[in-house]
């Protein structure tokens, strides 16, 4: 979607995701949550190919500096700075965004307010759950929802 155009939060969920070069597919996706089925399935069979590290975004937004740590002992980096510096400014997102606002969004769920019964239900019907639960992601109820 381009970045000037704004789409109820429905049509995003819903429509087909057309892939660019460096996703190296040449059909469309079905939507956003077929990306996220297949982007992370192919996540975890990399790791019977070569040594990979899988994480989660919401890990990265709560503790940075612990995820950056296990990343270079993993994989048997040093550091070239003596302390951890976050940045707390977006590059992308809207003016005026920043770490904590990432923070608000994703660790205390605020893109809840997003969601209706109905959009729920279509997300978990689409997940694979296989998938959810190898990255320990439960499926979201619609009960829990902040509004709906």
């Amino acid at each position: 979607w381009p970045a000037a155009e704004q789409v109820p939060f429905e049509v995003f969920l819903t429509s087909p995701w057309q892939p660019v070069g460096r996703e190296g597919v040449s059909q469309d996706f079905r939507d956003p949550v077929d990306v996220w089925n297949r982007k992370n399935r192919s996540y975890l069979a990399l790791r019977k190919l070569a040594p990979c590290l899988n994480l989660k975004y919401e890990d990265l937004v709560q503790d940075p500096e612990s995820v950056v740590e296990n990343i270079a002992n993993t994989f048997g980096l040093r550091r070239r700075a003596s302390h951890f510096e976050n940045i707390d400014v977006s590059l992308q997102g809207a003016p005026g965004q920043t770490f904590a606002s990432y923070q608000d969004f994703y660790l205390k769920e605020a893109w809840r307010d997003q969601y209706t019964r109905a959009l729920i239900g279509l997300v978990n019907e689409r997940l694979e759950r296989a998938v959810m639960e190898r990255f320990g992601y439960d499926m979201l109820e619609a009960g829990h929802l902040a509004s709906s």
